[in-house]
This record gives C-alpha cells, structure tokens and sequence, in this order.
C-alpha cells in the first residue's frame, strides 16, 4: 500500500461528512469555549478529512464554525489516497486521544488563574480554593518572560 502523505487542500464547510463512528463528545460549556476560541483567534486548528471528505480530526470545529454561520471554504488536510477502515478508525482515535500532561506547579506559579478558569480548568486541578483572597504568595517562585517567545517561564534557581 502506498505510503500516506498529506496535503493542506481548500473544501466548502457544507461539502465535510461527519464520521458516523465517531465517538468524541463535547459538552456545552466546552463547546462555547471553542467557538468563544474561533471568534478569538479565527481558524487555527487544521481539520483532517479522507479523500471523501470525511472528517477525522475536528468535528467539534466544524460543527462550532457551522453554528456560527461559516458557510465558505476551509483549510483542510486530506490524505493522497482513501484510508482503508483500519486506518480511519485507528486514525479518529489517535488524534483525539494524543494529550499531554501539564506542570501543575507551572500553572499555578505562572498563569493568571482567571485564565485558567476560562479556559476549563477546575479549582480542583489548580488545587485552589477560589474563594481566598490571599495575595500573592511569598513562596510561590517568581515567574520571568522567555526572550524568545514573551510567555512567563518559571525562574531556574
């Protein structure tokens, strides 16, 4: 079978098929959030579809830009040739399970924590409790910006 190699092609929004196996969901709040993100920062994320214009990665995308009336054309990525089944089920899992892990310290020592509650992150995963109102904490480590990029970093000791 031919190697697979992907190309960024332009497709109408209306002509994207859903995956009819697809198993991810989303809930409301995170729903507002993403198209809160489209209005934000536009179109950023790439949707991946097969040859038939199936997608595979970004139905959430596509049904948030649907429901805010994004009726034209769309970057996608589409693959030289149709994935065989294996490939798009095995496909569909791996790009919505692929996750990080996150430097807990690193947030809560460097984020505004209001960010990080708009963007869905819990009071419990932050380990705070937002009903302190402490200032700041003399322990906490004091945060820099990175020469390169301007995004606060912790300090090395």
């Amino acid at each position: 079978m031919t190697d697979l190699t992907w190309t960024t092609q332009q497709r109408k929004i209306s002509a994207l098929k859903e995956f009819e196996h697809n198993p991810r969901q989303i809930h409301e709040n995170d729903f507002e959030r993403l198209k809160k993100s489209l209005t934000d920062f536009g179109y950023v994320e790439i949707i991946a579809v097969d040859a038939d214009n199936t997608i595979l990665a970004g139905h959430m995308r596509v049904r948030a830009l649907k429901k805010m009336g994004h009726k034209g054309l769309i970057d996608v990525r589409v693959p030289n040739r149709p994935l065989t089944d294996e490939e798009r089920k095995k496909y569909v899992l791996i790009s919505n399970r692929i996750s990080g892990d996150w430097d807990f310290d690193v947030l809560g020592d460097c984020w505004d924590v209001d960010l990080l509650l708009e963007v869905g992150f819990t009071p419990q995963e932050l380990e705070i409790d937002i009903n302190d109102t402490d200032e700041e904490d003399e322990e906490k480590p004091k945060c820099e910006k990175c020469e390169s990029c301007g995004q606060k970093i912790k300090k090395r000791p």
